[in-house]
């Protein structure tokens, strides 16, 4: 179902969302709420952030919530084999593609830079090759309304796990535009070393 007071100040409360940022254009269509039917049969709904392709099909969505048993947040993922991923609207003046690790990382970036032109994209937690690949086709869908005047930012955390998630990203998209000149995709230190060095 659509999002309303529960999912407002849930994000408020455990990210410092405010409810009009999730009523932005860029946002319509991405936030619902997922009912979750509890032990005693009292239904809940929880945050959920659609998972969709290029072409706008949904094929999953991701769960937030908080979870009293355990006092943190946690996140359920749905799913069907090609999974999609979680991104914000493109319109004719998207330009500047943003990767973040979750969707309420990309919402808190745009609510706090008010980029222009921005379209957000997220990884929940890994870069698997469809979620890279569904990133590519973004970004050349963004390539296509602005020949080579598109950005990439990368917003994900800055610890040594994302680093990779960036640098395999980073990789991909050299494969993806040459592929008589593929590189490997890196999984420790000691091979980023030995193909960069």
């Amino acid at each position: 179902r659509d999002f309303g007071p529960i999912t407002e100040n849930y994000l408020l409360k455990q990210r410092a969302i405010h409810p009009d940022t999730l009523k932005k254009k860029e946002f319509i269509g991405l936030i619902k709420e997922a009912p979750v039917k509890m032990p005693n049969d009292k239904v809940i709904y929880n945050t959920a952030f659609i998972k969709r392709d290029i072409n706008n099909k949904h094929l999953g969505f991701v769960s937030h919530f908080y979870s009293r048993k355990t006092e943190n947040n946690q996140k359920r993922v749905f799913q069907l084999d090609t999974p999609g991923i979680n991104r914000s609207n493109v319109f004719s003046d998207s330009k500047d593609l943003y990767i973040a690790e979750s969707t309420p990382d990309f919402i808190s970036h745009f609510e706090l830079k008010k980029p222009k032109n921005a379209v957000y994209a997220s990884l929940q937690g890994g870069a698997s090759p469809y979620e890279i690949e569904e990133i590519y086709t973004l970004f050349q869908t963004l390539n296509k309304n602005h020949p080579n005047n598109v950005s990439i930012n990368s917003i994900t955390d800055n610890d040594f796990q994302v680093y990779f998630y960036d640098l395999n990203i980073a990789i991909a998209f050299h494969n993806f535009k040459n592929p008589n000149k593929f590189i490997e995709q890196v999984h420790s230190i000691k091979e980023y070393i030995f193909i960069f060095h």
